[in-house]
Formats: structure tokens, C-alpha cells, sequence
């Protein structure tokens, strides 16, 4: 499921190559739109990635993005940044939260993610910034498209987290220090907790709780590490 914006609406942007993606190969793929999201599992697979296009004109052809807001890390706490053009180079880690792309009439896109690596090259007219995550990167709707299933659950798991007990709280010291496949894990964990129960059909559909219920197992499978340090999370969060 790879989502893009053109003229015409969104449309499977079909792009070979795009789990070995780079900032070079960006340029290529944002030549002619706005942004592009990879959101990785559970809805794609492999990587997770969001390519974000501002440019020193907009193109007037489809949404063009002029300021990105998210979550920067500050001495490796979380910190909320902005970038505009010129973009600074900028190769490091981004925090968890969410990231908003916003247009010159204020139009919005807006996302959500456990964090990742967050990389910026420049080409000439258009700049282009990479998040790349190995945990899912989700769409919570905007000017170009409704929002990905899950996303406003992780959304919810995201404020819990950042408003868990204040800057100093525990589940802040253990999140801010979780990798983002182990936060993803704790979301996980947490969700089938919850949304698990016969009671919650009315809020998440069976589909959704399926869904969850196969991540969970994958990631019991192929990252027990990173499950062990959600788990922790996930008994904080149950805390009163």
C-alpha cells in the first residue's frame, strides 16, 4: 500500500526498489509529487518510508508541501521541530509522534510514527526529506486522503505515551530509549489487550483485531527481543 499525491488524487505509486530506497533515489521518485508514503507493516511490507518533497516554487499540479512539523530528538529527549526551505541537511534519528506536511494555503497531510531515521538531501529546486522506519509510518488523513486503518489507534497509543506522568515519568524514560520496532511492539501488545474482548467490536472492527492478533505473532517470531522491552511498556501503560 503505497500512497502519493497527483493532480488527478492518490493513486499505488507501483516504484521498483523502493525497500532499498535512499535520498538519491527520492529525487527520482518525488519528480513529479508532493510526498510519498510506504506506510510498512501491517498494511505493506518491508520498510516503512516517508518521502517529503518542498520545493522553492510549488508546482500548483498537486499538493505542495512548504513546512514539515515533527519530532526532532534534543540530547535524546523529544523535541517538537520544524523545517521550511532551504531545508538544513540533517542525517539523524526522529523521535516518535506525529509528522505534519502542510501546504502555503495551510492544507495539511498528517502521519504518525515510532520514530526512526530522518535524512535531507538538496537537488537544485527541490529539497527532500527521507523518514525511514523499520516500524510502521501511518496516514491520519488530511487534504489528500482518508486516514490508514490502525492509524488512529497508534495515534492514541502515541499521546498516552507522550502524556504518560509528565517529561520525568517512567514510561517516558523507558519509551524515549525503545527502539521503534520495540514501541511498535508495545503498541501491539497493548492493542490486542484491549481491543481483543468481545465489548470492542463496536470500536475496531474484526478485521482490524485480526490484524493485530498476526502482527503480534510476527513479531513474537522475528523480533522476541524487541517484544520482551514492549511488553514492559505495555505493563507501565496498564498502571495506574
Amino acid at each position: 500500500m503505497r500512497r502519493h499525491e497527483r493532480a488527478a488524487g492518490l493513486e499505488p505509486a507501483a516504484q521498483p526498489g523502493v525497500q532499498t530506497l535512499d535520498t538519491s533515489i527520492a529525487h527520482v521518485l518525488l519528480a513529479n509529487l508532493g510526498f510519498l508514503l510506504v506506510p510498512g507493516p501491517p498494511l505493506d511490507h518491508g520498510v516503512a518510508y516517508l518521502l517529503v518533497a518542498v520545493r522553492a516554487k510549488p508546482t500548483l499540479a498537486h499538493f505542495d508541501p512548504e513546512r514539515i512539523d515533527y519530532w526532532a530528538l534534543d540530547d535524546g529527549h523529544a523535541a517538537a521541530a520544524e523545517i521550511t526551505w532551504p531545508m538544513p541537511k540533517i542525517d539523524s534519528r526522529f523521535s516518535w509522534g506525529t509528522i505534519t506536511i502542510a501546504d502555503r494555503l495551510g492544507a495539511q497531510n498528517r502521519f504518525v510514527s515510532f520514530g526512526g531515521r530522518l535524512a535531507v538531501s538538496r537537488d537544485r529546486g527541490v529539497h527532500a526529506a527521507l523518514f525511514r522506519s523499520d516500524a510502521p509510518i501511518l496516514s491520519l488523513g488530511g487534504h489528500s486522503g482518508p486516514a490508514d486503518a490502525l492509524a488512529s489507534q497508534v495515534a492514541g497509543y502515541i499521546a498516552r505515551l507522550r502524556g504518560a506522568g509528565g517529561y520525568d515519568s517512567p514510561v517516558n524514560a523507558l519509551a524515549e530509549n525503545l527502539s521503534p520496532v520495540a514501541l511498535y511492539a508495545g503498541f501491539v501488545l497493548r492493542a490486542v489487550e484491549i481491543y481483543g474482548h468481545q465489548d470492542a467490536a463496536e470500536t475496531v472492527s474484526p478485521h482490524l483485531i485480526s490484524l493485530l492478533r498476526s502482527e503480534c505473532h510476527r513479531l513474537e517470531s522475528d523480533r522476541p527481543a524487541e517484544v520482551f522491552a514492549g511488553q514492559e511498556l505495555a505493563e507501565l501503560l496498564r498502571s495506574p
